[in-house]
């Protein structure tokens, strides 16, 4: 026993150290978990470590709850949306980027991005360390790329321990305390006698034989959160042979178990965690094939064995399997090999593994396809173990194949094992759906290995089905095959027609062609089966029959499947017409040349008229029928606007068409010939609707002769060579395209007259324009012809072939011109002296050289030498005019009075100076000497005897020329005699203000001085020229009286002078002439008195004097007349007068009072206006005059009294008008106040806040549109122009030579323009008393013009106010700005409204002081648009740029980064307000929504639909029609699409959720409508008891077709019901018609009478709410009489059977009694 006991020892030992070997081998997975080892393999540097944090959040539970997992979304993804998943095996080190590296997931990343959303380990630690083994858990976000909802999915990352290098031994997974007992009772009470493996070479024996394999490690157990419970049963001994040792029954959940653990100690009955064992496939099988197994081989393997023996063989090679050569416990290796135990482990682990149970099929959707003669559908395989089957039950007619084994079958049911691959096929009539339903596999459930860990006990193991497999299925759609049966005739006579050939299409528009059907025979006919893929197909004639038009007409054709649908189509027999085209030349194009290149192109023309003639007899296509007689008329036509007309349809044959009248501008054909074509209408083949025959005609334009005939104008009927002319456009002439080719004035073509004169253009000129020609180049010496020949080059008809246009032209020849200028010598301008006249000198023309006509025909006019012409010269000048070109010369023959004559001969050259000179002009300046003489005189005095004295010294004279003196001048002198003056005329003349007479030296005036006498009183003048001359003493010496005037007169040309003696002794007294003066013109105030007194200074007193006209008064007061002056009635003696001024006449100022206007320093001098400058006090002062012998005076002629005068100059009383312009300014922006931008930020805060959470683009709330300031201010550089409103005379009353009196300004003349400054102030001064009115003509920027015109007045306040005021007030509106938007959608073009823009500043807005107000860029105001889709901006805007932008669109439009300019400088002064409207278009969402049919797949019309927002609100509603519904500018959201009520014969379908997103792309959204279903419901009852019948079978068939549907056969309770029926024909998503069903009772319930009367079932639709549509019906039955009898039946055998039941039953008995009592012994 001791040897044993060692021997087990020994054993056991060993068996711990094999173990722990193994763990140290295969245990790296727990070295690498200690972080001691982790920090070894990071300091070795070989391996790198890497640490996944979690992406977004850090909880699997955090994960799950935010997106679904792919099992919930995979119904709503495409398959391109899908990623398909799988694990990744890895190896501790291998590094795997597992954010970026999707190695084994399968996805496109076309159309779904995948991310890693969160990786565990094993803990539920997020984090990834592919150096750290263990199973990681990885869930990845996956996000279509078309918008649908994101989903996950998850895979593990297993990390797998370096594998190390191992024996193949099984090792226990559980090891034994060394101290254990070695002979303890591991399964209870130990059997002394039991024998074991003696020693350890045993063991190693065991283990080199193979039989000990590797423990199962730890990681292929996987708990279960499930507890299970054990129950302990019986107590079981090993069989003899093997050893002293026991087990026990055990039932886990009430199925067989075993002890794993031979070792160990049995667990009590009790709840114990479960274990699946995944890996372990040895003990799998021992579990599934051994004894209680499914595949229970006991009986067969060992026959003859109890239940117990086999259980404990069973027990072993688990224990074994489990736990390795400790399962052996117990026995020796002998006694196992010698029971057999060893071999049936062997046995067992060779059978393959125990069957799957997942089945799965590669196709579930299996598609038909047609033949012609039958359906095939495509195969399917039936993926799964070969032991695992399906039963499958085939439909009637219908043929099972099996591709594997190569057998078929038709109806009934077939057993399909796993691996097998099979197709059905079925006739062509076979139609509708075949679903297959859930079919399960034989095997329904997966077999597992588990084990119950009980603790320090052993581990129980056991086997069963714990997951059970998914069913399969499939379905068939069968093909619908209908056939189409085509008849084809003629559509007058009826007559079949063979060869038509027919397309059968798919849609109404004959595009999709499905297939061609046959052509028809000799008898018209063509049939065909197809696959129906709709419920109609549309028929179209591909071929027509030979000599028809093709049927363009589509025929709707319904389908109805195993039926024939019958057509029968006609067709016409072909026409034609006659097509004409008119061509003509149309002007197209001008190119530079001479003449212009004239471009013509060849178009249709309209307005041409032809007829149509039969030019044979015409028959119809039956060659029998005559419709046309040749020669008969047959149409008329008229040419359209693009040179066509097309004839009626006509019978095939030959036609004669005549042209019998041109368009216009063309002509038409000069012969028949030209006019006539003839056409042939042939037959053009099948597919022609109409032969066609074209026949074009092209007309000539017509011509034009045109010429220009140069003649001379001054010689009849000479022409003349050489001359140019211009053919030229009278006016813009377009081409036929309505394009300008060819401007007015433009030069078309240039032509020289030849020796005939003429010049002929051939340029290829347009008709029915105007043109001219003129004359651009005259023939050499003839002046250019101003003359223009202009003529209409108009159509007249179309047999006008040639246009006649000729224009005559005459030029004159270039004339010359000499001007002979005659001047003074020594004046040296046309100046002359004294009383000589440079006038009436008489000069010649001569011929310098022969002078020829220009002509060159006429010859020589005027030799050398000879006298052309002579003239007199008058006012200086003298002209030779019309004279022949040459050389001239030019000679005075006879001098003017008062000069020598001059014998010099000025030459003059008369050249051609070219056609535009039509006079050569020439100037010859030639010079007369003047005669002259000197004269002396002596000065004496005599007393009053006339008696001489000594001669006078000092005496001063001076010389005038008597025409000069004023007096002569003006006519106020007259001679006394009447005809000349003598010098008694002007004694008393007042010479104080004449002018001495002048000689002239070089050409400069000199004024002869005073001349005094010597001490000899003698003085000599210088010579002086021709004239008469008065001699004035103007210096008397004391004492003396002055002489009288005498008169001087030089008449010859002598150096000798005349001799004058003088002398005069006479007293002195004047009278005082006052002259009223104007202080501008100098001219005497007429007709407007003046009042003056006169002060003696002397005396102290006012001068009195008596008048006697027209009263005898003494008056004070001197008062001017009509004429302007006055003269005191009676003389003044010598002494000193001051003359005052009492009033001044009517607009003049008194001296003392007046202003002058003064500008920039300078005198402003009246009448000249000013713009600027002020007015300052100029008082003049009253006039004072000492009178004495030496004061200048005249004398009067007829008194001979003295008369000393005085001029008294007026200033005229003036005025100024001040204008003022005032108007709008820019003075500033409203900003905003604190609390708008408090309360702007706030509210733009939280909008920023939202738009990060919602993702929207951010637009700005709360601004406050900027608000712009205007002032009144002036307005500058505006312009204003004065006029007079009335005519305004001057104010001296003088007068014209016509006695009128002279005007200053004009009624309505412009006086002047003014422009404001600054300060909007104009004024215009120095303007004369009258009335005025006032104009404005520039606003100034940004103003509109007030159009008002202003009167003013300068009035005249009294001779004591020098100027006056006149004010002027101008207000200008500011122009305002207006900007308009209009908004509206770009599909619908229906205007938007509530779309948000903004309106910027595109530059710098600054306000009238030149401060920068408003920055570029800024927003000044933003604003919606209106329900109109309108949008005024309110900001009261100045001029400048702005631009606009779209800040937020409608909802359900896409946003717009358009930005539009608007320009509103200032413009155009004469509109109020400048408008600047934009239509702006915004693209909206787009929405397709679709209404099909469920099955069809087509439009449904007749729903109504409703489209519902996320507040519940109906955004659109309408009706379904064939065509899907757009819905244009949704906002982006989500949406249900709900229909509201279904067509006849649907149900209404569920609410559809969709989502629009403002992309850009359209959103198609589909909503499919099941088709309401019926339900036939049977109930068979008992005819008296009504109770339900069981076995009533019924056929219910379609009516139409008589084809059974369906079998129906009544349960227990009487009742059946059939599938779901349809319930009627649907036509284009219509309900047709109403179905109808025979319902046939086939067999009564047994021992009842049949019921075989028809029953009609029809389905008659209810509402859309009611998919399905049922119709109960009860059938009772009859029951058949039955006869009752007592006889006892034949044939009975109950009592025998029971006789030979009790007697097996004894034997039995007895022999149990038997045996047991044997054992016993």
């Amino acid at each position: 026993m001791e040897k044993i006991n060692k021997k087990r020892l020994l054993a056991s030992m060993l068996t711990l150290v094999m173990a722990f070997s193994t763990l140290v081998n295969s245990g790296s997975t727990a070295m690498a978990a200690t972080e001691d080892s982790i920090s070894d393999v990071q300091s070795s540097g070989d391996i790198k470590q890497e640490a996944v944090e979690t992406e977004e959040i850090n909880t699997a539970s955090e994960n799950q709850g935010a997106l679904p997992y792919y099992d919930e979304s995979k119904d709503k993804l495409g398959d391109d949306e899908r990623v398909i998943v799988e694990d990744v095996e890895l190896s501790a080190g291998e590094v795997f980027d597992i954010s970026g590296d999707f190695k084994n997931l399968t996805f496109d990343k076309q159309k779904v991005k995948v991310s890693l959303k969160e990786v565990m380990d094993s803990n539920q630690q997020p984090g990834f360390d592919y150096n750290k083994a263990g199973t990681y858990q990885a869930v990845y976000k996956c996000e279509p790329i078309s918008g649908k909802n994101a989903y996950l999915v998850k895979r593990q990352i297993i990390v797998k321990e370096r594998e190390a290098e191992t024996k193949e031994s099984k090792q226990s997974n559980h090891t034994k305390d060394s101290t254990e007992s070695d002979d303890a009772d591991a399964d209870g009470d130990a059997d002394p006698g039991a024998k074991t493996v003696e020693d350890t070479k045993d063991v190693e024996k065991v283990i080199d034989d193979g039989f000990l394999f590797t423990m199962i490690p730890t990681q292929e157990l996987y708990q279960r959160s499930s507890k299970s419970s054990l129950e302990v049963g019986k107590l079981v001994r090993y069989p003899a042979s093997l050893g002293n040792y026991v087990t026990n029954y055990y039932y886990v959940d009430g199925h067989l178990a075993y002890c794993l653990e031979s070792m160990k100690g049995t667990p009590s009955s009790g709840d114990y965690i479960e274990k699946v064992l995944k890996s372990n496939k040895d003990l799998q099988k021992v579990l599934y094939y051994g004894f209680g197994g499914p595949g229970d081989i006991t009986d067969k393997y060992m026959p003859g064995y109890d239940d117990d023996t086999k259980f404990v063989f069973t027990h072993i090679a688990a224990s074994y399997e489990y736990c390795g050569a400790d399962g052996f416990y117990g026995c020796t290796k002998e006694d196992l090999k010698a029971a057999g135990v060893l071999d049936y482990i062997e046995y067992l682990e060779n059978m393959k593994e125990p069957p799957s149970a997942t089945i799965s099929l590669s196709n579930t959707k299996l598609t038909p396809s047609f033949n012609g003669k039958i359906q095939t559908t495509t195969k399917t395989k039936l993926k799964g173990d070969e032991r695992n089957y399906i039963t499958l039950t085939i439909p009637d007619k219908v043929t099972y194949h099996n591709e594997t084994d190569n057998k078929t079958k038709t109806g009934g049911s077939v057993k399909i094992y796993g691996g097998t691959t099979f197709y059905f096929t079925a006739p062509k009539t076979m139609k509708g759906n075949w679903s297959t339903g859930n079919m399960k596999g034989k095997i329904g459930s997966q077999w597992q290995a588990l084990a119950l860990e009980t603790g320090d006990t052993q581990d129980i193991g056991y086997g069963k089905y714990t997951e059970k497999a998914e069913p399969v299925s499939f379905s068939v759609k069968w093909l619908d095959i209908a056939s189409i049966a085509l008849t084809k005739k003629d559509d007058k006579t009826n007559k079949p027609l063979a060869g038509a050939v027919f397309g059968i299409y798919s849609d109404s528009a004959c595009k999709n062609l499905i297939t061609k059907m046959p052509a028809t025979d000799a008898s018209g006919k063509s049939n065909i089966d197809l696959i129906k893929t709709q419920d109609t197909v549309y028929l179209k004639e591909i071929t027509a029959p030979s000599g028809y038009r093709i049927n363009t007409k589509s025929y709707n054709v319904a389908l109805v499947a195993a039926k024939t649908t019958s057509v029968a189509v006609t067709n016409e027999e072909q026409k034609g017409k006659i097509v004409i085209h008119k061509k003509g030349e149309a002007l197209k194009a001008v190119w530079d040349g001479n003449p212009l290149k004239i471009e013509y192109e060849n178009i249709g023309f309209a307005g041409a008229n032809y007829e149509i003639y039969a030019a044979e007899d015409i028959f119809s296509q039956d060659k029998v029928t005559k419709i046309h007689n040749k020669g008969d008329l047959i149409q008329k036509l008229t040419t359209d606007a693009q040179g066509n007309t097309i004839s009626n349809e006509l019978f095939l044959g030959k036609y004669k068409v005549v042209e019998t009248k041109a368009p216009s501008d063309l002509t038409i054909g000069k012969t028949e010939q030209e006019r006539t074509h003839e056409v042939t209408l042939s037959y053009k083949g099948q597919s022609v609707e109409l032969s066609e025959s074209q026949t074009d005609y092209k007309n000539e334009r017509p011509k034009i002769d045109l010429y220009a005939e140069k003649k001379s104008a001054t010689e009849k009927n000479v022409t003349l060579q050489g001359a140019t002319f211009q053919l030229c456009a009278g006016e813009n002439i377009k081409n036929y395209m309505g394009e300008v080719v060819l401007e007015k004035d433009k030069v078309i073509e240039t032509v020289v007259s030849g020796q005939d004169g003429k010049a002929s253009f051939t340029a290829d000129i347009p008709i029915g324009h105007t043109y001219y020609i003129k004359e651009s180049l005259a023939p050499e010496k003839y002046y250019k012809s101003d003359e223009i020949f202009t003529f209409q080059y108009t159509y007249k008809d179309d047999k006008t072939y040639v246009y006649e246009h000729h224009g005559e032209f005459s030029n004159e020849e270039v004339r010359g011109t000499v001007h002979v200028n005659k001047i003074d010598k020594e004046t040296d301008a046309y100046q002359s002296q004294g009383d000589a006249i440079l006038d009436g000198a008489v000069y010649g023309l001569y011929a310098k050289n022969d002078i020829v006509h220009p002509n060159k025909k006429t010859g020589v006019v005027y030799k050398a030498g000879e006298l052309v012409d002579q003239k007199v010269i008058k006012d200086g000048k003298a002209d030779f005019t019309d004279l022949y070109l040459g050389e001239y010369y030019v000679q005075e023959i006879e001098p003017p009075e008062g000069y020598l004559l001059d014998s010099t001969k000025y030459p003059v050259s008369v050249p051609y100076e070219g056609q535009e000179v039509k006079v050569v002009e020439r100037n010859v300046t030639v010079k007369e000497q003047v005669k002259k003489q000197a004269f002396q005189l002596i000065k004496i005095s005599e007393d009053g005897d006339q008696t001489e004295v000594d001669l006078v010294e000092g005496a001063g004279f001076r010389i005038y020329l008597l025409k000069d003196i004023s007096g002569v001048k003006d006519g106020t002198m007259k001679p006394s005699n009447g005809a000349d003056f003598v010098a008694k005329d002007f004694a008393g003349y007042d010479f104080s203000k004449e002018k001495p007479a002048v000689l002239y030296q070089n050409g400069k005036k000199i004024e002869i001085p005073e001349m005094f006498t010597d001490k000899k009183g003698y003085v000599q003048s210088p010579e002086i020229p021709y004239g008469k001359y008065v001699v004035v003493e103007t210096t008397t010496p004391e004492n003396l009286d002055t002489i009288a005037p005498f008169i001087v007169n030089v008449t010859d040309d002598n150096r000798e002078p005349q001799v004058w003696r003088v002398f005069d002794d006479r007293p002195f007294e004047f009278l005082l002439k006052i002259i009223k003066k104007d202080s501008v013109t100098a001219k005497p105030v007429l007709n407007n008195s003046a009042s003056y007194k006169i002060y003696n200074l002397d005396t102290k007193k006012y001068v009195e004097q008596i008048v006697h006209y027209p009263k005898f008064e003494k008056i004070s007061i001197f008062k001017t007349n009509e004429d302007g002056y006055l003269i005191t009635p009676e003389e003044l003696k010598s002494g000193n007068y001051r003359i005052e001024e009492v009033k001044a006449p009517e607009n003049y100022v008194k001296p003392g009072y007046e202003e002058r206007l003064y500008s920039d320093g300078k005198e402003i001098l009246f009448p000249n206006t000013s713009l600027n400058g002020e007015y300052k006090a100029t008082p003049g002062k009253a006039i004072e005059v000492h009178l004495d012998s030496k004061t200048a005076h005249q004398v009067e002629p007829d008194t001979n009294k003295k008369i000393i005068m005085v001029e008294q100059y007026n200033d005229q009383a003036i005025g100024s008008m001040n204008l003022k312009k005032e108007g709008q300014h820019l003075t500033g922006v409203e900003s905003e106040s604190i609390v708008h931008k408090v309360q702007n930020g706030l509210a733009n805060a939280a909008k920023k806040l939202s738009n990060f959470f919602t993702g929207e683009d951010e637009v700005a709330i709360g601004n406050k549109n900027l608000k712009f300031e205007y002032a009144d201010g002036g307005v500058e550089n505006a312009e204003f122009q004065v006029y007079a409103k009335e005519a305004i005379y001057t104010a001296d009353g003088q007068m014209d030579e016509e006695g009128n009196r002279l005007v200053q300004y004009k009624k309505d003349q412009l006086i002047a323009t003014l422009k404001t400054d600054a300060e909007g102030k104009a004024q215009l001064s120095n303007l004369p008393v009258g009335k005025y009115y006032v104009k404005e003509t520039v606003a100034g920027n940004s103003f509109v013009l007030n159009k008002e015109v202003k009167e003013f007045e300068i009035k005249y306040d009294g001779d004591e106010t020098a100027v006056t005021y006149s004010n002027v007030e101008y207000y200008n509106q500011r122009q305002k700005i207006k900007i308009n938007i209009i908004k509206k959608d770009t599909e619908t073009k229906l205007p938007v409204p509530d779309t948000v823009f903004g309106l910027y500043a595109e530059e710098e807005i600054r306000d009238i002081k030149g401060n920068v107000i408003v920055e570029k860029d800024t927003l000044i105001e933003k604003n919606f648009t209106d329900k109109d889709g309108k949008l005024l901006f309110e900001a009261d805007l100045p001029h400048g740029k702005y631009y606009l932008k779209e800040l937020a669109p409608h909802p359900g439009y896409l946003p717009s980064n358009e930005v539009y300019h608007f320009d509103a400088t200032y413009q155009d002064q004469e509109i109020n307000e400048i408008e600047l409207t934009k239509e702006i278009t915004n693209q909206p969402t787009v929405t397709k929504l679709k209404k099909t049919d469920i099955v069809t797949g087509e439009e449904v019309p007749g729903a109504k639909l409703q489209i519902i927002d996320e507040d519940g609100k109906v955004v659109e509603e309408w009706i379904s029609s064939k065509e899907p519904h757009f819905v244009y500018a949704l906002s982006p959201g989500k949406y249900l699409l709900r229909e509201t009520l279904a067509p006849k014969g649907y149900v209404r379908a569920q609410d559809v959720k969709f989502t629009v997103e403002a992309t850009g792309k359209v959103k198609s959204v589909e909503m499919k409508d099941e088709r309401a279903k019926g339900r036939l419901k049977i109930h068979k009852i008992d005819d008296e008891s009504k109770k339900g019948l069981e076995g009533a079978i019924f056929e219910l068939r379609d009516k139409e077709t008589g084809k059974v549907l369906e079998e129906l056969k009544t349960g227990k309770d009487g009742k059946a019901e059939s599938r779901l029926l349809d319930i009627g024909t649907f036509t284009d998503g219509k309900l047709d018609k109403a179905h109808t069903y025979i319902l046939v009772e086939k067999q009564a319930p047994e021992d009842y009478i049949n019921n075989d009367k028809p029953m009609e079932i029809t389905f008659k639709y209810k509402d859309d709410t009611t998919p399905v549509i049922e119709i109960n019906k009860e059938i009772a039955n009859k029951k058949v009489k039955e006869i009752i009898s007592s006889t006892p039946k034949t044939g009975d055998s109950t009592p025998i059977f029971m006789l030979i039941g009790l007697g097996v039953s004894a034997i039995i008995a007895i022999i149990y009694c038997i045996m047991k009592k044997r054992k016993k012994k």
